[in-house]
């Protein structure tokens, strides 16, 4: 799989993600699911993660 495929994978997953929380009425199931978007993109932009690591290695392994 490239990096591409994977960036437009992790991109799609962040939006219905992101269109779940819009759907959820509580506030804290809401926060949860932003929190776990904004990490998926930014493994889908290259960041590096806690160790150092570059995130798509991490991902793809």
């Amino acid at each position: 799989m490239t990096r591409a495929e994977i960036k437009q994978l992790i991109d799609e997953g962040a939006q219905k993600l992101n269109q779940a929380a819009v759907a959820l009425g509580c506030a804290r199931e809401r926060d949860m699911i932003h929190d776990a978007a904004a990490r998926l993109f930014l493994i889908s932009c290259g960041e590096k993660n806690v160790q150092g690591e570059d995130s798509y290695e991490r991902t793809s392994s």
